[in-house]
């Protein structure tokens, strides 16, 4: 199965989560759209699914990475 991947990216003064090219949702601030995005991941993880978020800076840079579930970098094999 594939990875669900949950972005929180700047937006137009704004802050959107998406899941590849498909915007789930606009918050006011980046915390309100990283908490969003943190309990979406948690829910498909809790379904057995893998889940990361990815929060970018206004930059547009990665300040954070977080992977719910199995992480193949922590558990080989």
């Amino acid at each position: 199965m594939a990875r669900h991947r949950y972005f929180v990216s700047p937006n137009q003064g704004s802050w959107a989560v998406k899941e590849g090219d498909t915007r789930l949702g606009d918050f006011p601030t980046q915390a309100a759209a990283r908490v969003w995005a943190r309990d979406m991941a948690r829910q498909v993880s809790a379904g057995g699914q893998d889940a990361q978020v990815v929060v970018q800076g206004r930059d547009g840079r990665i300040k954070e990475e977080r992977t719910y579930s199995h992480d193949p970098r922590r558990h080989p094999g």
